[in-house]
Parts: structure tokens; sequence; C-alpha cells
């Protein structure tokens, strides 16, 4: 069906939607003379957001898209079947960070409403981790041995300061890695009292429930 899509991995695609931005924000700055800095700027993100979404959507045969950056864009769909058709091209290019939700829209009053024109939209991400300094490491470091099971069906990872988050599509995968973490820092916390170690981090892990197919497994440590 996304025989153009196919044509591409990730990695290409990304380049490719990163070159028709550049291209679109040097042409937009042809003629602007002394538009202000920032309406310089608008004008120029707006021709690059507009160049991306003309061509993402002769990938996905003129659904309609939407595109934040060139490695983070969203087509829109109307059922379930077709929004499992674009999941699975998607991953058959290289893609795992991806999530399916139902879009909103302001319903003007001040609050949101289920988007009247597009029914499912199927978010994909080229970017796969946001481990952000040198204790984030030492936390993924620390849960190693027991992410390594796991760790070809974690589509995301985060980790910052004590707050490790894994995001899987597969909800048992999620809830049995939380058992297993927990099973894990219980033990330790048994043993580190039973020989008068004081100081050892409580620990809080749960699954959450992202969207309507991710599921985050989230492991959190807290130093007493």
């Amino acid at each position: 069906m996304f025989a153009e899509l196919n044509r591409y991995t990730k990695e290409s695609l990304t380049a490719k939607l990163k070159n028709i931005t550049d291209v679109a924000e040097t042409a937009s700055e042809t003629g602007q003379g002394a538009a202000s800095a920032e309406s310089r700027i608008r004008r120029s993100t707006e021709a690059g957001d507009k160049a991306r979404v003309a061509f993402l959507k002769t990938l996905f045969v003129g659904r309609n898209v939407f595109s934040l950056f060139p490695s983070e864009n969203t087509v829109y769909v109307d059922t379930q079947e077709q929004a499992t058709e674009v999941i699975n091209a998607l991953q058959g290019i290289g893609y795992k960070n991806i999530h399916t939700y139902v879009p909103k829209v302001c319903d003007g009053n001040g609050g949101s409403k289920n988007d009247p024109e597009n029914n499912l939209a199927v978010q994909f991400s080229a970017k796969e981790e946001m481990i952000i300094g040198d204790c984030a490491k030492g936390m993924i470091k620390l849960f190693a041995h027991l992410v390594d099971e796991y760790k070809d069906l974690v589509v995301h990872t985060y980790c910052y300061i004590g707050d490790y988050q894994l995001t899987f599509r597969d909800k048992d995968a999620a809830y049995a890695l939380v058992d297993t973490v927990n099973k894990y820092l219980g033990e330790v916390a048994q043993l580190a009292k039973e020989h008068g170690k004081k100081g050892f981090p409580t620990h809080d892990c749960y699954v959450e429930k992202k969207s309507l197919d991710l599921f985050v497994a989230n492991i959190k440590l807290k130093h007493a």
C-alpha cells in the first residue's frame, strides 16, 4: 500500500525530511527584505513544516499528516485497521517508537473534544531514547541485567536522576519487567536491612498506560 514509503529506512527518511526542511526554509528567506527576525523565523519554520507535510502526504497516499520535526511525525487514519497498516509499514522500515491515540481539538470552552475530522492518529518518532546525565547512565547500568531480557521489546527509554522509564508496545512485557524489578529491589532492601545498612533508597515500580497501545514500565528510586 505504501510503496513510496518502502523506498526508505528510518534513518534515510529522517535525513530526507531534514533536507526538505532546510531547502524550504532557505528558499523562504528570499524576498523577506527588512522583515523582523521574529517574522523571518516564523515564516521559515512554516515553510519547512509545509514542505514536510506535502512530502509525507505522498508517502501515505494522501492521508492527513502533521509534522512537528523531521524526526517526529503523525499520520491520521479513520479506523484501527488503517492504523495497523500504517504501523506495520513503519515498523517495516525500522521505526520502533510508534503509538496510536485519539486526537483532540479545542471545544471552544477552554476544554477539548475528539477531533471530528480524524478518528485516530499514529505518531512515529525516530528517537528511541533520552538519557540525561551520568547518574542516569549509572542507573541504567544498575538494572541492565534485568532489562536485557526485554530490551528488544523496548521502543523508547527515558532516564533522569532516579526516574527510569521503559516504553513497550507489549503490555505483558512491561508488567513482567516491573514484577522482576520489584522482586529484585525487595530482596536487595531486605539484605541491606539484615546487614544494618541504612540509607537504602526506596523504590516505586509500576506500569502506566501511555496511549492506546503503549505501556510504560516506571522504575523510580528515591534516596532516604
